[in-house]
């Protein structure tokens, strides 16, 4: 069970992986619009004023083909069997602990702490200063680290397992490549500016 929220590239099919983390993703991103949350970046997940019901499914769908594309050029490289699905499957299932990081905005408990934290933030409005405010804001904090960490995880053993890699050579050339993603996303989301 514990290989499952490790690794779960070498328990489930690729087309399964695809079939599930489609359906979440899609999920997620309907849940997003309701949260006005925009994931404008690989690792990247802010709100906004407004967003309209396309956006957060395209903001998925850019950052998992940008993901796939430049980690399956990475994958050839270092090794010319690499699948491409294999890499989508990996892609898209690696941001599934991302998602459930929306579900703390619900009722919009998250953005009116973030905003109560900047307005105190001032010396003039220090007095305001929320503890409340604080212990959300930390615990949103904590969680996004932690969800971080597991996404970074499962995306380098999926990308592990699909190139079939060993060696310091591979991590190093994954992290530069993971950087390299989240400009790349970023960019063409905001290029595209839907």
């Amino acid at each position: 069970m514990n290989n499952i929220f490790k690794n779960p590239f070498e328990i489930y099919s690729e087309n399964k992986l695809i079939i599930f983390g489609s359906l979440i993703t899609t999920l997620f991103s309907y849940v997003a619009f309701l949260l006005y949350f925009r994931m404008d970046g690989l690792m990247d997940i802010h709100f906004a004023d407004q967003v309209l019901i396309h956006q957060p499914l395209l903001d998925n769908f850019i950052n998992i083909l940008t993901c796939s594309i430049l980690l399956y050029a990475l994958g050839l490289y270092l090794n010319k069997k690499t699948r491409f699905i294999d890499i989508l499957a990996t892609s898209i299932i690696a941001r599934v602990p991302l998602y459930p990081l929306l579900l703390l905005n619900i009722n919009n408990i998250l953005k009116d702490a973030s905003k109560s934290m900047i307005e105190s933030s001032t010396p003039e409005n220090i007095e305001h200063f929320s503890p409340e405010a604080l212990t959300i804001t930390l615990i949103f904090a904590l969680l996004a680290l932690a969800a971080l960490v597991w996404y970074m995880i499962l995306l380098y053993k999926g990308f592990k397992t699909a190139t079939n890699s060993k060696g310091n050579k591979p991590i190093a050339l994954f992290i530069i490549m993971v950087l390299i993603i989240e400009i790349t996303s970023k960019f063409l989301i905001h290029s595209l500016n839907y």
